[in-house]
């Protein structure tokens, strides 16, 4: 039996992307942001597997420890919603996705292994336009840039607050 097409595209996209951005953070996210930035929920399944190599090795712990709380919430709770099931995870917003961004480099570019960069995020269905942004932390690792967190600065009241993975890693029953 063959694995599904879409597991061998997660594959090719994970031997792929990720290094044709190695030596460029803004392509990276770019490339990042216009494949899974308004994701919705944790990552599970073919989606995990085509987002992973964007991500540094603690994100990727991160959401597999975070994956596993989520299973099993679902066992000890199966009448309730569990966390991390949907809601958009690499933006602040606490609904709508964005349409747009521009991705603002510091200045003097990324010359360390780590990097803060600021995306501006604009939703235009919503009337008037909501504007804000959020800092994505990249680090150098295995030879490219990988998204390691996201700061999220929007302060919308209904929105995400703190760090993604500050988010993952607490207790979701608090």
């Amino acid at each position: 039996m063959s694995p599904p097409r879409t597991l061998l595209f997660a594959l090719l996209l994970a031997s792929t992307l990720p290094a044709a951005a190695a030596g460029n953070p803004a392509k990276l996210l770019r490339t990042f942001l216009d494949t899974h930035g308004n994701q919705s929920g944790l990552p599970t399944g073919d989606k995990a597997a085509a987002i992973a190599p964007y991500l540094s090795q603690a994100l990727n712990d991160a959401m597999a420890r975070a994956r596993q709380e989520q299973e099993d919430f679902i066992a000890r709770h199966p009448d309730e919603k569990p966390p991390w099931i949907e809601g958009p995870l690499f933006h602040s917003s606490g609904a709508e996705p964005f349409t747009a961004y521009a991705i603002v480099l510091p200045l003097g570019g990324c010359p360390e292994a780590r990097c803060v960069i600021r995306v501006d995020m604009v939703d235009t269905v919503a009337s008037p336009d909501v504007l804000w942004y959020d800092e994505f932390v990249v680090v150098k690792e295995d030879g490219g840039w990988r998204v390691d967190d996201v700061n999220y600065r929007a302060g919308f009241a209904f929105g995400n607050q703190g760090t993604l993975r500050g988010n993952l890693e607490a207790d979701p029953a608090e």
